[in-house]
């Protein structure tokens, strides 16, 4: 993820990332945001989340990815930023 603004990690929050398979949400992978699976760059303007190489391989598939609240804040001005909600962040892989 990519900001305009420098953030820093503010809180260790879940990040859930689910398929839509058959009209149903399954969960494909959670993880804790921590510097074990979040990296901020070096700049500070990008979060690195590190996931598992099989969490996206469903070809023709729709993904989607929820973040609580306040897991970042803007460096420079303490402000927290909010969390995506359920299937706002849509992702869908391509066709092998």
């Amino acid at each position: 993820m990519t900001f305009f603004h420098p953030v820093e990690l503010s809180a260790a929050v879940h990040i859930s990332i689910y398929i839509i398979y058959n009209g149903e949400d399954l969960l494909r992978q959670k993880l804790l945001c921590t510097d074990q699976y979040c990296e901020i760059s070096k700049d500070s303007y990008s979060l690195t989340i590190q996931l598992l190489n099989t969490t996206f391989n469903i070809p023709n598939a729709k993904y989607y990815v929820v973040i609580d609240d306040k897991f970042l804040r803007y460096k420079n001005e303490s402000e927290p930023i909010p969390g995506i909600r359920p299937r706002k962040w849509v992702i869908r892989t391509e066709g092998l």
